[in-house]
């Protein structure tokens, strides 16, 4: 699956520009790998318990909002790019004063946040 993102950069003149961002997911042990590299010692808990726990929760928007960063962490360790190289990075796209690219961006890593529930951490029988 490929997701789309908007990176922004207000410039001196206080306009926003915008650039496409375009990422593969990866549903590969590589995730995991990632997981382990980036928050498995924070977090004391590997990426598929981790996912887990955080699909379980209540997703709905109020839901979605409060695992917001948890959300998030888990979709950083199934993109690969080299565009992205921290989760910071990563975080950083999402811009609270660019609203069409945080639309754009939460769209996007809502459908693969999706993909990645459907197929790799709950899938079918």
């Amino acid at each position: 699956m490929i997701i789309n993102l908007k990176t922004s950069e207000i410039l001196q003149d206080g306009k926003i520009s915008n650039t496409n961002l375009t990422c593969k997911l990866d549903t590969s042990l590589f995730a995991h790998l990632k997981w382990e590299q980036h928050f498995q010692s924070i977090l004391k808990v590997d990426l598929t318990t981790y996912a887990s726990k955080v699909i379980n929760q209540d997703l709905t928007a109020e839901g979605f909002k409060a695992n917001f960063l948890g959300i998030l962490k888990i979709i950083y360790c199934f993109i690969d790019t080299t565009d992205l190289p921290t989760f910071i990075s990563f975080v950083k796209l999402f811009n609270l004063s660019d609203t069409e690219a945080l639309t754009y961006n939460l769209e996007s890593i809502s459908e693969a946040f999706s993909n990645i529930k459907s197929t790799v951490i709950s899938p079918k029988k």
